[in-house]
């Protein structure tokens, strides 16, 4: 089945990796995130991921407006207003391992936003239609 009619047969690879995300203070902070289902999570690097959890998760359907590329920044719309603004980090430390370029970000959380609104497109087709 294909990517494009959101089927059941398709499925998202998850994305994991470091970003710089901008505080509400105007600095930048390295965090760590996944891209997982319809959800993004992130969490302090330095963080255990088995005993602590993400300090915060955004539904990338319900919960952005919209996403947007600025240059060298994505950027995640909650409503006009509100937004989260991620870079690429500029140095990884060797041990951080290989990390997903933001193009990688943006093309995973727009496939993401698409996937889970073609599900429900899908859902609520069936759910009207009498049986």
């Amino acid at each position: 089945m294909s990517a494009s009619s959101g089927g059941p047969g398709f499925q998202l690879k998850r994305l994991r990796g470091l970003l710089d995300k901008k505080g509400a203070d105007g600095t930048w902070k390295t965090q760590y995130f996944t891209a997982h289902k319809q959800k993004l999570y992130y969490v302090d690097p330095a963080a255990d991921l088995t005993e602590q959890p993400p300090r915060a998760a955004m539904d990338l359907l319900d919960g952005l407006a919209k996403i947007e590329r600025k240059g060298e920044k994505l950027v995640l719309w909650v409503d006009e207003k509100r937004r989260h603004q991620l870079r690429a980090v500029a140095s990884p430390k060797p041990s951080d391992g290989p990390q997903p370029s933001l193009d990688d970000w943006e093309l995973s959380l727009r496939e993401r936003r698409l996937v889970a609104r073609r599900l429900r497109e899908g859902r609520g087709k069936r759910g009207g239609a009498p049986r």
